[in-house]
């Protein structure tokens, strides 16, 4: 009952305040928020899930910047730390902030690899 009572109050405390009129808003919560940036990669719609060797290689021989990332999990790497030739190993958890320190090119293909 004591706990049906919390939700109840709480509840109801937590949907008054969301109902709450732009009017009766504090200053900082009625001021709307800043438009996004525009998005600096493609959209996702046009970002593949998967590519070949195959298609690596074709990339490649067009002359394309090609980035191979090995990004599997520190077990794994450290079961098998073979990488393909090349390839830049990339934390998995932390693969944008890696790239970045890494310097990777922004306009170039990065096809990650992993087990």
């Amino acid at each position: 009952l004591v706990a049906l009572l919390s939700i109840v109050l709480h509840g109801t405390a937590i949907a008054m305040l969301v109902r709450r009129r732009p009017s009766e808003l504090p200053a900082a919560a009625a001021t709307p928020a800043p438009a996004p940036a525009p998005a600096t990669t493609a959209p996702a719609s046009a970002v593949r899930e998967t590519i070949t060797l195959e298609e690596v290689a074709t990339l490649q021989a067009q002359g394309e910047q090609v980035v191979l990332a090995d990004v599997r999990t520190a077990r794994s790497y450290r079961t098998d730390p073979r990488q393909a030739t090349g390839a830049v190993r990339l934390d998995p958890d932390a693969a944008v902030p890696a790239a970045r320190l890494r310097r990777l090119p922004r306009d170039a293909t990065i096809a990650l690899y992993c087990t």
